[in-house]
């Protein structure tokens, strides 16, 4: 249900990154809507459960690694609501998980009095710069993306047409 970083895997310090994992998730769904072939979605469901059970917390707190916790990243909060969000097309239990992280990532990564998100929160030292396409602007997609798959399973709920994209 993971993927290491690099092949071999001894070739970096890093095993299974929370972004990374994210994007090959996002990948393989995509691939599989568009080819038709359900072969990938096996794989899919296996890393979309080590996902989210290996690399967030259960209060919704990105991991770096799956072994490791700190930093807390945006961008792993970020690509976690974006997986999260578009597996909610799939799956609409998937749904709350993309809730939970983005409500985790508003409550502890947001700066309310600067109106951005920061960067990484450490255990003991935040970097509170700002990098506006890895910090910004991914948070902005990912809280977009859960905006439209919460709009979509609404309108499933309700019985009226909406479409269900996948964000």
């Amino acid at each position: 249900g993971a993927w290491f970083y690099a092949d071999p895997p001894s070739a970096s310090p890093i095993r299974h990154d929370n972004y990374h994992t994210g994007f090959i998730l996002d990948a393989l769904l995509r691939y599989a809507r568009a080819t038709g072939d359900g072969e990938p979605m096996a794989a899919w469901r296996r890393g979309l459960a080590f996902y989210e059970e290996r690399l967030f917390d259960p209060n919704g707190a990105p991991r770096w690694q799956s072994h490791q916790a700190y930093p807390r990243d945006v961008h792993g909060s970020a690509q976690g609501i974006l997986t999260f969000s578009r597996a909610a097309s799939i799956e609409a239990r998937h749904l709350a998980t993309a809730q939970r992280l983005a409500r985790w990532a508003v409550d502890h990564l947001f700066l309310p009095e600067e109106g951005r998100f920061l960067y990484q929160r450490g255990r003991f030292l935040d970097r509170r710069f700002t990098l506006m396409r890895w910090c910004q602007a991914w948070m902005a997609r990912a809280l977009a993306a859960l905006a439209e798959a919460s709009r979509n399973e609404t309108a499933t709920a309700s019985g009226s047409p909406g479409p269900r994209t996948g964000a």
